[in-house]
């Protein structure tokens, strides 16, 4: 699954796939029974202005062993 946030609230994607009924598999807070472990998410690419000197960052990640 791909998403796109259009904010930076770092729950967003959480509330919004268990809100659709499809919960982030071991999310404590937002997953189905409050499921014990760690979430498996994770962002492999990030990019974004600073707000004050604008200047562009992005950083990417290879997939964690645990996703694989």
């Amino acid at each position: 699954l791909e998403v796109m946030p259009k904010t930076g609230r770092t729950h967003q994607i959480r509330v919004h796939l268990a809100d659709i009924g499809h919960p982030i598999l071991k999310d404590p807070l937002y997953g189905k029974k409050r499921a014990a472990g760690h979430q498996l998410l994770q962002a492999f690419y990030l990019k974004f202005k600073h707000p004050l000197t604008q200047r562009e960052y992005s950083f990417e990640l290879p997939l964690s062993e645990r996703l694989k």
